[in-house]
């Protein structure tokens, strides 16, 4: 029988998670560029794209679909927040102790940048 392979979820935390790896391989100029990129595309550009797709309000369906498209803009607020609080967090890491993160303390940053994300929105 051949072997299965593990798939990772694509969302939201994995977002998140690959963020805190990217930015702790990378020098703390690109890591704090990196912060400032997904933090303008997930808390400005992308709910600013969704806002546009909302239905106008003399459609029937727009108090339907309301409720989704808050729900979509505030996930993507929360992952821009926490992207940026990770990308701090390693920047900051990496301009005082040059030394790589181990897998430990990235998935430790990770997590707690969702916790302070969701606190913070």
């Amino acid at each position: 029988m051949p072997r299965r392979r593990y798939r990772r979820r694509a969302g939201p935390g994995q977002l998140i998670n690959d963020t805190a790896d990217l930015g702790a391989r990378l020098p703390w100029q690109a890591t704090l560029l990196l912060g400032a990129v997904t933090f303008v595309i997930f808390y400005l550009l992308v709910p600013l794209w969704l806002d546009s797709l909302r239905p106008p309000e003399s459609n029937p369906f727009s108090k339907m679909t309301a409720p989704l498209f808050d729900r979509r803009e505030r996930i993507f607020r929360i992952v821009a927040i926490a992207c940026a609080l990770a990308s701090a967090y390693f920047a900051l890491r990496a301009y005082v102790c040059p030394v790589r993160a181990r897998e430990e303390e990235r998935s430790l940053v990770a997590f707690a940048s969702k916790v302070l994300a969701r606190w913070i929105d």
